[in-house]
This record gives structure tokens, C-alpha cells and sequence, in this order.
């Protein structure tokens, strides 16, 4: 639209600081939705499942359908999230040390908060290159928690054996299979 400034952002992580200017709202496209906003900072991390918007500062609304509108599209300030997937927008507060996780990835870091195993191991391959697969569904969907080094694919591997009894197993084609004990 006319007077926006707009960018598509397909995979990944980044910072936006946007300069406040009300006659052309900062528009961030992703496949899970929007998120429009007239000056303010916050991050963008898009994984397997969903869109998740951290707000550093000022205010950021985001929808899933065409239109902004109170049906369907949510707004956070500073410390929120809004997350946008397979269902309605939402809006959480970040906990302060919240926060400081989800910015290590600025440090190759990954923070585990929670998040599955199938959204950690697309974060480390966002850092390794190495690619991950799964031995089962339920192997996916383990819940993590910790910090690891983005690239430094044994120490993840060692997490997930010592702390969730995933194992791994490597393919010829480089893939690293995982699996729950």
C-alpha cells in the first residue's frame, strides 16, 4: 500500500528500529501474518510454526488476516509479545530475564525457553547449517530449556542426550537424526 514502508521476512531472526513516521507505517510480511507499526524496536523470530514479535520499545500490532481491525489483529507494548501461527493472535508480557534471552541470538547464542525441539533445531541450523530430522512426532515436540552456542552442534546434541535422553544418529547425507531414548 501506498505510504508504507514495507518488508517481507521469510525465515530467521532480526532487529527492527524503526524511525517514527505516522504517514508511512513500517510493515513486516511474514506467512503467518503482519505486524505494522509507526516507530518503535522490536524482534521478528520466525520458526517451524509461528511468527513471534518481541517488543523492546513503543507499540506493534499485528494480524493474521487482510485487515487490521479489533476482530482480528492484537497490539503490544514494550516487555509483550504477540505471537502469530496456526490460531488468533496473542499477547503475552515478557518476564525482565525473558527479555535478555531473546536477544542472544545477536551473541550466536540460542536461549531454550520452552520451545519445542523441532523450533530449537531450526535455530541451530540457522547458525550450523547442519539440517535436523526427527525419528517421531513425539521426538519434535520435546520442551527444552538452557542455553547452548548456535554453532556448536555437540554441545545441542549433549543437551538433548544428557538433559531429555534424545539421542543422535548421522546419516551419510550429513543429517542428524533425533531421536527419544
Amino acid at each position: 500500500m501506498r505510504g508504507e514502508r514495507r518488508v517481507r521476512f521469510e525465515e530467521g531472526v532480526a532487529l527492527f528500529n524503526v524511525a517514527h513516521d505516522a504517514s508511512r507505517p513500517f510493515v513486516v510480511m511474514t506467512k503467518f501474518g503482519e505486524i505494522r507499526v509507526l516507530g518503535t524496536s522490536f524482534v521478528v523470530r520466525l520458526g517451524p510454526d509461528g511468527a513471534i514479535t518481541t517488543v523492546l520499545s513503543g507499540r506493534v500490532e499485528a494480524r493474521r488476516e487482510m485487515l487490521f481491525s479489533p476482530d482480528n489483529s492484537v497490539a503490544a507494548s514494550a516487555d509483550q509479545e504477540i505471537e502469530l501461527g496456526g490460531g488468533a493472535p496473542t499477547v503475552s508480557v515478557l518476564a525482565p530475564e525473558a527479555l535478555d534471552r531473546r536477544l542472544v541470538w545477536r551473541e550466536r547464542m540460542v536461549a531454550l525457553d520452552g520451545q519445542s525441539l523441532r523450533e530449537a533445531a531450526a535455530e541451530v541450523t540457522r547458525f550450523s547449517g547442519v539440517r535436523f530430522a526427527f525419528a517421531d512426532t513425539a521426538t519434535a515436540q520435546v520442551r527444552l530449556a538452557g542455553y547452548v552456542a548456535g554453532d556448536d552442534v555437540e554441545a545441542f546434541l549433549g543437551l538433548l542426550e544428557n538433559n531429555v535422553g534424545v539421542s543422535a544418529d548421522r546419516r551419510a547425507d550429513g543429517v542428524i537424526v533425533l531421536r527419544s531414548d
